[in-house]
């Protein structure tokens, strides 16, 4: 949920506190992205320079290594959760975007005075939106593993959505998990509480979906309804109060029109509602939740309720839509899956190939030259990383994927114009020429066993060869 959900929560007194002894001997299911959100917001450990200098967070591997101690002290166990690919997309949607636009002004600015030598006014700049956090917790993946491999720390990356995978691990009936630490937005999914906040002082606040609903008044499919309304990782805030959003607003509407749809079909002619296609991309997050992919302790990848199905019902097959391989993705291979969960191969490669674009956003300094290094030399020439290792990719895969076409999409792209030019050209004769080099490539055992040695890991954990 977004922001104002959360204030609503504090001054309905509806976020409770509970010792942190209270956890010991339990498995602590962590969102990473959140995690990696927490720390990084945090104004004693937030590194807004990295929108300028690049890299990775000095500060986050030292970090992670005392918060490992705080929970081991504990007698916590923990077991990270990271995302995984996104889900499946239509066009991205035309028109200005009000808080990209105030991210690239606030971006300029802080370039400006980092060039004018004020690097104190950058700093305040950067940290004046998201909180000082320039980075997707996408990119750090690698300083987690690497201090999970010394540690022996079980974690596993979801095929989709870690949310999801989360609510899996603590309702399988061998309870994998006891608890899970992330933000409120998890409750969207068949989870009774989650932690919001640790303190290692000696407390931890958590939220109770089911006294959260007491106090709302509304049934759990009400929730859902509201808590997608007010703004998402999986979709906007509802248009026709974006702009002046006030939670009160969207309880109410829901409370009178009773569902979430019913709240689409009155405000239909709402221009933004439109533009956006906000209707549909309300019932395809909907659906995202309710039959969300998980990954199986069997291996496969199947629908949520399929596996864990909610109390009291029989869920089959047949109650599964058709077509949910257009809210996530086409089919992918099991073999896929358990190397992506094992961070094996890098979900955002996989992610370009799914979704069918890469979204290049906006650097601190921008200039014609960085455009055309990141269009011709980076993203669409034959040559180029990007299309060199997506063609390596839909090598190994179904044929169908090879004709898959993925699309470039930059940040100077003109607002309500098609993408030209911008398919990665995955297909061309120089590109799959580089893959006909690799057909017999061969790790020999000794290499791999060399390395295993290097990296001071068993067979049975993941080699990190498989960056991107």
């Amino acid at each position: 949920m977004s922001d104002p959900p959360a204030v609503y929560l504090r001054e309905r007194k509806l976020i409770q506190t509970a010792p942190l002894s209270a956890l010991a001997g339990t498995r602590l299911g962590i969102d990473v992205n959140y995690y990696v959100r927490t720390l990084l917001q945090d104004p004693d450990q937030r590194e807004p320079l990295i929108a300028s200098t690049g890299g990775l967070p000095l500060s986050l591997a030292n970090r992670i290594e005392s918060d490992l101690r705080q929970l081991d002290k504990a007698g916590i166990k923990p077991v990270f959760v990271f995302s995984g690919l996104p889900l499946a997309s239509r066009p991205l949607p035309k028109g200005p975007n009000s808080q990209m636009e105030r991210e690239n002004h606030v971006k300029n600015e802080a370039w400006n005075y980092y060039e004018d030598g004020q690097v104190d006014r950058a700093v305040v700049a950067l940290t004046q939106i998201r909180g000082g956090l320039w980075i997707d917790p996408n990119e750090v993946v690698r300083i987690f593993l690497r201090a999970f491999k010394h540690r022996f720390v079980e974690y596993v990356i979801a095929p989709y959505l870690a949310s999801a995978q989360l609510a899996y691990l603590l309702r399988h009936p061998k309870g994998y998990i006891h608890a899970i630490w992330s933000d409120s937005e998890t409750l969207l999914w068949p989870v009774d509480k989650v932690i919001t906040t640790i303190e290692w002082s000696g407390n931890f606040t958590f939220i109770d979906k089911t006294r959260v609903r007491t106090d709302l008044g509304m049934t759990p499919e009400q929730f859902l309804d509201l808590s997608l309304l007010s703004g998402c990782s999986l979709l906007r805030t509802f248009p026709p109060y974006a702009d002046s959003f006030q939670i009160r607003a969207i309880i109410d509407i829901v409370r009178h029109l009773k569902t979430g749809i019913a709240a689409c079909q009155q405000f239909r002619d709402h221009p933004q509602m439109k533009a956006l296609g906000y209707t549909e991309s309300f019932m395809r997050a909907r659906l995202a939740v309710k039959f969300s992919l998980v990954l199986t302790t069997e291996g496969t990848c199947l629908p949520l309720p399929l596996v864990v199905p909610p109390q009291g019902a029989v869920v089959t097959a047949t109650d599964v839509p058709s077509d949910l391989d257009e809210i996530f993705s086409p089919r992918l291979p099991d073999e896929l899956y358990f190397l992506l969960c094992r961070g094996m191969v890098s979900s955002s490669l996989v992610g370009y190939l799914t979704s069918g674009y890469i979204d290049e956003r906006q650097p601190l300094a921008d200039s014609p030259e960085y455009r055309r290094f990141i269009k011709d030399i980076i993203t669409e020439g034959p040559t180029s990383p990007r299309c060199t290792t997506l063609a390596l990719l839909t090598a190994g895969l179904h044929p169908q994927w090879a004709q898959k076409r993925v699309h470039a999409h930059y940040y100077f792209d003109q607002p309500y114009a098609p993408p030209q030019g911008a398919v990665v050209p995955i297909a061309d004769p120089l590109t799959q020429s580089l893959v006909e080099k690799c057909a017999t490539w061969m790790v020999p055992h000794h290499v791999v066993g060399d390395e295993l040695r290097r990296q001071s890991v068993s067979g049975q954990h993941a080699v990190a060869i498989a960056d991107n």
